[in-house]
């Protein structure tokens, strides 16, 4: 056999398998995929996080402590116009509302779950506000609206993001609630986590300062009873619907008894950077 029919026969044998192999990057629905590609909610994450790291904390002269540098914890909240649209890894461009990043640093970590954490206008410096274009792996384009927000003790930023202009320009921060909170991260001055949620993972929520400590404002969990958020009423609800029994001419089990209460309870989160005071 000529060196010519070797490298004839190989290359028949190399079309074969190729011709054989199955199309492993194809989606049920028929679309191609390409094997790197990461879920969705991971791509979302992981732009937020590389945004934190490229601003350093923002120290107000106030904080400084006889001279020397505050301890700070850590704060960060991802949040979502529809809790759903993450949940089902919708893809990103093809999201209809917007996401954002609360980015917090703060001298009185456990101030702030004790006491809760709100925002308002109060804490927006206006003169700071503005937008700029940048590019998200597997999405392209990326608007995104920043806000510089501080209090007495707690200093950060706001990024509100969308693939366009639309859902960032109506954006408000009182759109901001515990009801489209979709992760929250709370560390203390050593990285090391002090609060955990994760809509995703229920049953990993944990504050380990306060346990079941209710908290107020932005913090998702845990709640009062009569603060229950969105989603934990509606499914109470359905619950109890299915308890009613109707009883024709006379009382339903619902009049009858009274409803039961009920009670909620890491991984290590990679939203918490590392960092050192």
């Amino acid at each position: 056999m000529t060196i010519l029919e070797f490298l004839k026969s190989i290359y028949r044998v190399l079309i074969a398998r190729f011709n054989s192999t199955p199309n492993d990057n194809s989606t049920p629905d028929g679309n191609s995929r390409l094997p790197s590609q990461k879920p969705q909610t991971e791509l979302l994450l992981s732009y937020y996080d590389r945004l934190s790291r490229r601003w350093p904390p923002i120290v107000p002269p106030s904080w400084d402590q006889a001279g020397s540098s505050p301890v700070l914890g850590r704060v960060v909240f991802i949040f979502a116009q529809d809790i759903d649209e993450l949940r089902n890894e919708t893809p990103l461009d093809q999201m209809s509302g917007w996401t954002a990043q609360l980015d917090l640093f703060t001298c009185d970590l456990p101030s702030l779950l004790r006491n809760g954490l709100f925002l308002t206008c109060e804490n927006v410096k206006e003169q700071e506000n503005y937008v700029k274009h940048s590019h998200m792996e597997g999405v392209g384009l990326w608007y995104n609206r920043c806000y510089t927000v501080t209090s007495s003790t707690w200093s950060g930023n706001v990024n509100v993001c969308a693939r366009t202009v639309k859902p960032i320009a109506n954006f408000r921060l009182h759109h901001l609630s515990p009801d489209n909170v979709f992760v929250a991260t709370a560390a203390n001055h050593e990285s090391n986590s002090v609060y955990s949620y994760d809509v995703r993972y229920p049953d990993y929520k944990a504050n380990f300062m306060y346990d079941d400590m209710p908290l107020d404002g932005l913090w998702p969990w845990p709640k009062k009873e009569g603060e229950m958020k969105g989603e934990e009423v509606k499914e109470d609800e359905e619950v109890a619907k299915g308890e009613v029994k109707s009883d024709e001419g006379g009382d339903t089990a619902w009049e009858e008894e009274e409803m039961d209460s009920f009670s909620t309870w890491g991984s290590e989160d990679p939203l918490v950077d590392s960092w050192r005071d």
